[in-house]
């Protein structure tokens, strides 16, 4: 009787442990799209996974030429403000399609010395390698970037 027993809890932990490894399986992160709508109401679609943060899309809206120069704002999506530091996955609402709003924020002292940086960082580019550079001039040919600078 004390075996069946014993045995019975055996099968109990199995099935347990089974259940656990089904939950801590490793499941491969599901890529959607979403869109950030600029102050100036310009949709750039970004694909991304579950696992991504919202600073790696802050990152990518700092590297992209309709956005680079936009360095004090946050991001909303449905009128609630996105925490700069969370994950995609505890965003609640978050969906295939759903639309993140750059909203500019009002520029403090600190702020603004990070845009002076980054537009230096802009310029610096600019001058180095103008193919890759994500610069204001980057959507210009060559001849009008000449005219521009004339």
């Amino acid at each position: 009787l004390s075996s069946s027993s014993a045995a019975s809890d055996v099968y109990k932990r199995q099935d347990t442990k089974s259940e656990l490894n089904k939950t801590d399986e490793i499941q491969e992160p599901v890529a959607f799209n979403i869109i950030v709508l600029t102050p100036d109401k310009v949709e750039i679609q970004l694909q991304v996974s579950v696992l991504d943060g919202v600073q790696d899309i802050r990152m990518y809206l700092m590297d992209s030429a309709e956005t680079c120069y936009i360095t004090s704002y946050h991001l909303e999506l449905d009128g609630k403000v996105i925490n700069d530091f969370s994950e995609l996955s505890e965003i609640e609402g978050l969906k295939e399609g759903s639309v993140f709003h750059i909203v500019e924020d009002v520029y403090d002292e600190r702020n603004a010395r990070l845009h002076v940086r980054r537009l230096r960082e802009i310029l610096a580019l600019a001058n180095s390698d103008p193919q890759n550079s994500p610069s204001l001039f980057s959507e210009f040919s060559k001849e009008e970037e000449e005219e521009v600078i004339k």
